[in-house]
């Protein structure tokens, strides 16, 4: 099913369902609050395809944030979690060709072991057993977050974690699940602010960790 988030406006911000029409802005707000990611480094073409994947999968999750002018101020994207391993094989055509054209980004050990761990996931190996945690499912993965950097301080982010949270719940999941990079003191802290818990489990150095949240 599509996402049934309806359109709901707080303050100077609408939080919708994801529309192809916003897909290109939602591009760019990805590039310039992720440029040092392996997502945005993979260019735009990649990143399209990328999202564009939540969009139009009826078990994906894609909302955007938008001013009463009609500007894209941010994002979310997420799906269940058994459906991530068939959504990065989707992705290996556009993945391989960004490589292509940007071979160097092979020399960048974070990126290396970001893609060693998807093509593990694709065949079924858990490549993080210590750090994963067991939750009641079905879980909803948030996989992607993003603010326009130029919209911070209008409370986007809370509006756009809403939206996400009343999106698993209108489809009874027990649980939600994102993965964050342990320096990422900030990003942490606005999880850990809307009742997300970090797991306590091993974390390979270099590697992302797991925060959960149990309704």
């Amino acid at each position: 099913m599509n996402s049934p988030v309806s359109n709901v406006t707080v303050g100077t911000v609408k939080v919708a369902r994801l529309t192809e029409g916003a897909l290109d802005a939602v591009v760019e707000i990805h590039m310039a609050a992720f440029p040092e990611y392996m997502n945005a480094q993979l260019g735009r073409g990649y990143l399209r395809s990328f999202l564009r994947g939540f969009l139009l999968r009826p078990e994906g999750v894609a909302i955007v944030a938008m001013s009463e002018s009609g500007q894209a101020l941010g994002y979310v994207a997420g799906a269940p979690v058994e459906l991530l391993p068939e959504m990065n094989r989707a992705l290996v055509p556009a993945a391989s060709l960004a490589v292509c054209l940007r071979p160097w980004l092979l020399g960048t050990a974070r990126i290396r072991r970001t893609a060693w761990n998807r093509v593990a996931s694709i065949f079924g190996r858990r490549s993080e057993p210590k750090a994963a945690p067991l939750l009641p499912m079905p879980t909803l993965s948030l996989v992607s977050i993003g603010v326009d950097p130029q919209a911070r301080g209008r409370s986007v982010g809370e509006q756009l974690m809403k939206g996400f949270e009343q999106e698993a719940r209108a489809r009874g999941c027990a649980s939600l699940r994102l993965s964050v990079y342990p320096e990422n003191a900030g990003a942490r802290r606005f999880y850990e602010r809307h009742g997300w818990v970090p797991f306590q489990g091993t974390v390979p150095p270099g590697d992302a960790m797991y925060y959960s949240k149990i309704f």
